[in-house]
């Protein structure tokens, strides 16, 4: 049950990434995005930092999306549990990888 309802939960965050990602593409507001980091005004080429925060939101949301099924489908599938594993490791790796990005590559926008 604990499984569950922790895959409907990374589901729902994962459909928030990508609205939050779509949305940010369609309106092209750059108040949407919140990095304390960056200082909005000071930014030169907004477009591309808007890019960049959309490619994290979809890759986020998809891949926290397919955490949460397989963590729903491995309570009947014995054989995708192991797979599990190896999502939550690229999971891992993933995060990793963009919060390098974003703390080191948002500033230079």
């Amino acid at each position: 049950m604990v499984d569950f309802v922790l895959g409907i939960f990374l589901i729902v965050i994962g459909a928030f990434f990508i609205y939050s990602g779509l949305k940010l593409q369609r309106t092209r507001d750059i108040r949407l995005i919140k990095n304390n980091m960056v200082n909005t005004d000071k930014i030169k080429d907004k477009d591309s930092y808007i890019n960049f925060n959309f490619k994290i939101n979809i890759t986020a949301g998809f891949i926290v999306i397919i955490q949460g099924l397989v963590c729903i489908l491995s309570m009947y599938f014995s054989i995708i549990e192991s797979i599990s594993w190896i999502i939550n490791i690229i999971a891992v790796l993933t995060i990793f990888v963009y919060v390098y990005k974003l703390v080191f590559k948002a500033p230079k926008f």
